[in-house]
C-alpha cells in the first residue's frame, strides 16, 4: 500500500475519495494508470516522468496514440542498434584487412 500512496503523492493515480470515509474509490482509468506506473516502474522511470506520461494519456483518452510513438520509437531503436551492428562489421572487417 505504500507503493500506491507513494505513486498518489505523485499524481499516479489520482483516485476519488468518499466524503464520509476518506477512503480511496479507483475507476478503470485509475486501474489502466496503475498498470502502467507499474510497467514504467520496472523500467526504473522517475515517477515525475511517469506522472507525465500517464497525463498525457489521461488528456488523450486512451493508450492508443502511445502505443503508436511506442511502435515508432522502437522501430527507429532497432533501425539504429542495427545500422551500428553492421558498421561495427565493416570497421572489424577493415582492420582485420589491414592488419593481413
Amino acid at each position: 500500500m505504500a507503493t500506491v500512496r507513494a505513486w498518489e503523492r505523485a499524481g499516479v493515480p489520482a483516485p476519488d475519495r468518499r466524503p464520509a470515509t476518506n477512503h480511496r474509490t479507483y475507476d478503470a482509468d485509475d486501474v489502466r494508470d496503475a498498470e502502467l506506473a507499474h510497467f514504467l516502474r520496472r523500467g526504473h522511470h522517475p515517477l515525475p516522468l511517469i506522472a507525465t506520461v500517464v497525463q498525457e494519456v489521461r488528456t488523450a483518452g486512451d493508450t492508443r496514440t502511445l502505443e503508436s510513438a511506442l511502435t515508432d520509437w522502437r522501430a527507429r531503436v532497432t533501425a539504429r542498434g542495427l545500422a551500428m551492428l553492421k558498421a561495427a562489421a565493416l570497421l572489424s572487417d577493415y582492420a582485420g584487412a589491414r592488419a593481413d
